[in-house]
């Protein structure tokens, strides 16, 4: 009776062994999925972190890119501006040499018939005082 006693305390630490051991598998798997999963969030984390900062650099490249394309139309908007002014400003002058030139006719015109105005009184004076004048 002592002996099966025994060997039933030894059956069933043996078990109780057993157990342990498949209780300890457990958790050896359970630890090392645990770790698979924390390292995975790990390189999740440092993937979030990786891909922000490239998202970062790309919105500055970006901005850059506007900056630099609002900048190129203030120039080409100065530049057709000033254009503008110098078109406009050399078709004034032309509309004023032509004027200009217009006044100029019509002073040589003016010189010219008072010239000639004076040439003829002056005839004129010089053939009446030969007509007045008894030879």
């Amino acid at each position: 009776d002592r002996i099966m006693k025994i060997e039933r305390e030894e059956r069933e630490c043996a078990a109780s062994i057993q157990r342990n051991k498949d209780c300890l598998a457990v958790l050896e798997k359970q630890l090392a999925a645990i770790r698979v999963q924390q390292e995975n969030a790990k390189e999740l984390k440092e993937e979030e972190a990786r891909l922000m900062e490239e998202e970062k650099k790309q919105r500055e490249a970006e901005e850059r890119n506007l900056l630099q394309v609002k900048r190129a139309q203030q120039a080409a908007a100065r530049e057709h501006h000033t254009n503008q002014i110098r078109l406009k400003a050399r078709r004034e002058a032309k509309e004023l040499q032509g004027e200009l030139a217009i006044d100029m006719k019509i002073l040589e015109a003016l010189l010219t018939e008072t010239k000639n105005e004076k040439e003829e009184a002056v005839q004129r004076k010089s053939e009446l005082h030969a007509e007045l004048t008894p030879t």
